[in-house]
This record gives C-alpha cells, structure tokens and sequence, in this order.
C-alpha cells in the first residue's frame, strides 16, 4: 500500500469520520427511542466532525462538499465549540459559567411562567426544572448541558416542538455530510448507539437550584456548579457512551472513536488545568496531573489534539505517511514513539480515572 501525503492522510481521515456520521445516523434510525438521549448527550461530537470537516473539504478538496448546505450554521459552530468546555475562546471559564446561568434563567421562565405572587413563588420553588440524564448510573447530561452543546441560544427554548424542530434542521444539515465508507468494515467500525442498553438509560427531573447548590460541597456558585457538571458529563459521556463500540482485534478503536475519546479527554484535562492554574481553583483529592495526564498535555499531545481535530497535518520534515499503520503512524511520530494501542489504553485508564476524579468532586454520580 503506498504511502500517503499529509493532505491524503487527512482526507482519510475525513472519510473515517464521515463514515462515523453516517453510521450514528443509520443506528437512530433502526433504534429510534433508544436513542434519543445518548444522541443528544454527543450532539457536539457531530457538530465537531461537521464543522471542522467542512472547512477542510472547502479548502483542499471542495468537489467533495455535500449539496445539502449546513443548516443552524451559527448553532453548528457554537456546538462544534461546546467540545472545548473551559477552552473555548468565545467564552472561557466565566463566559461558559454565565452563559449557562443564561440558560438556567430562560428554561425556568420556561417551564414556570405563570407563577405570580407569593404563593407563585414557593410553587415555583417547590417543582422541577431540570432533566437529569444517566447511562449505567452515572450522569451523561442534564437539559441545561444538551441545550448548552447543542450551540442554540438560551432564548432559543421554548416550546417542546419549536425546539425539536430547529435541533431536528441542525441534524438534517449534518446528515447531509454523513458518508458510508466502503473500507469501514474491514477497519471494524460499528456505532456505540447500536449497542447501548436502553434499560441503562435512565432521566429523572430534579430542581436546579437545589441540585447546583449540593454539588461540589457547596462551593462554587450555581452558575460554575452547572459549567464544571458539563465537564464531568462529557468525561461520562466518552467514557461510557463511546466505549460500547466494538473493539478492533488486539483491544484498540477505531479511529473515528479513538478521536472522540482523546479529544473530550484532552479538553476535560486542559480545562481542569486552567481552573486550577489560572483560576485558583483547588482540586481535592490526591495529585491530579500524573506523568500521564502531562503526557496527553505536552506539546505532542496538543498536536495531535489539533491533527485529529482539523485535520491537518502539519509535522516539520515529514512529507509522507504509512497508510497501512494506525492513524498514520500520527501517534508514535507525535507522542515520543507511543503506539496507537498504547495510546487506545491510556486514554481509557486516563478516562475512567477522570470521570471518578470528577464525580467524586461533584458528589454526584
């Protein structure tokens, strides 16, 4: 098999992701109920492959782009963003924070705008404004963190029906760049939402105030108590949602997961070392930034963090690749010599070691 250019590489890459879009899309299909709530809980995993993929086709190879145009543009590159957590550059730590203090606001309006008065008031106090979401007992999302990833504004909640309708256009516009990809099955790619188990599922309602003034011993204020559970819904959520995909031989994953999963372990990591380094931000528990974890953040990691995020690769005297090797020997050119199986393991150890770091800060699981 001959070697690829750096510009082949990423375009194969894109294909893989492509193909990946494609297969969430056949298994909501042929499981429709089942899921809805893992679907939305990885809106932003979509947005993110659509987002950066079709910048890429638009500048190397535009004949490729679909016919269909995105639709929700604003809301796709608000999603796309939604994966950086406390890193997104529109925002940062206090932007994420007030920002869902804004959702917070629009959704309670929502739910209870005729409460009036002072017996208004303590119903209002007393009902349920929050959708909890758990997969295997633990917490994958809220209502708060799927409007968040989905890049809708906050006012954009209203009606069940309004709201299902623009996320149902964002989904149309990213199908439209889903594209099965005839070596996927020799490369063994399945999609997780065809093996999750629905009866480990759960939602439940819960009132907001009470649920962010509990977590996090009490504190952070409310508004940072929903940012920080957004991260530990997205650790959850690469953790155990993803994980259901089907292994390829000798225990790694396939690309388009193994993506996923160091890309939201990457800014899980990156966003707690900011809190920590640049907030003040003190995180309890034993020494938190292992060997492993500086590994993932040095600049290696970050290359490939940037590599599998835009798809370019960009790697000083390198002009060709072997696309017989894992990710293009991407792993052990960038990561000191790790292999693409070894890096497949760290990243699940790193995972489940954060996603227990983090609940066990939250208090709540």
């Amino acid at each position: 098999m001959p070697d690829l250019t750096p510009r082949e590489a990423g375009l194969r890459l894109l294909a893989l992701d492509r193909d990946y879009l494609w297969q969430v899309g056949q298994a909501c299909i042929r499981r429709p109920q089942a899921t809805v709530w893992p679907m939305l809980c990885t809106l932003q995993h979509l947005a993110l492959i659509n987002y950066e993929g079709r910048k890429y086709l638009e500048r190397f190879d535009p004949g490729q782009l679909p016919a269909v145009p995105s639709l929700e543009g604003d809301a796709v590159r608000a999603s796309r963003h939604a994966n950086k957590l406390f890193l997104d550059t529109d925002r940062y730590v206090d932007g994420v924070a007030e920002h869902y203090g804004l959702i917070s606001k629009q959704h309670h309006h929502v739910f209870f705008a005729d409460a009036r008065g002072r017996l208004g008031r303590l119903l209002d106090w007393l009902r349920d404004d929050l959708g909890v979401v758990r997969y295997r007992q633990h917490l994958i999302g809220t209502t708060h963190t799927v409007h968040y990833n989905s890049g809708l504004p906050p006012e954009a909640f209203g009606p069940a029906a309004a709201m299902g309708q623009r996320m149902h256009e964002m989904a149309r516009g990213m199908a439209a760049f889903a594209q099965p990809d005839p070596d996927s099955v020799a490369e063994g790619t399945a999609c997780w939402l065809d093996l999750v188990d629905e009866h480990e599922v759960e939602s439940s309602d819960a009132k907001s105030w009470k649920l962010y003034e509990s977590v996090f011993a009490g504190n952070v204020p409310a508004n940072m108590a929903a940012a920080l559970i957004s991260v530990q819904a997205a650790c959850s959520t690469a953790e155990l949602l993803t994980g259901e995909t089907p292994r390829l031989p000798g225990g790694s994953w396939p690309v388009a997961v193994l993506k996923l999963r160091y890309i939201t372990l990457f800014q899980v990591l990156d966003s707690l070392k900011r809190l920590a380094e640049v907030h003040g931000m003190a995180l309890p528990g034993p020494e938190f930034f292992s060997p492993e974890v500086q590994e993932v953040l040095s600049p290696g990691g970050r290359a490939l963090r940037n590599t599998l995020v835009h798809y370019g690769v960009i790697i000083p005297r390198v002009t060709s690749l072997p696309a017989d090797r894992p990710l293009f020997g991407l792993v052990e050119l960038l990561m000191g010599g790790l292999k693409y199986d070894e890096l497949c393991a760290m990243v699940d150890e790193l995972l489940r070691d954060s996603s227990e770091f983090l609940r066990g800060w939250s208090g709540i699981h």
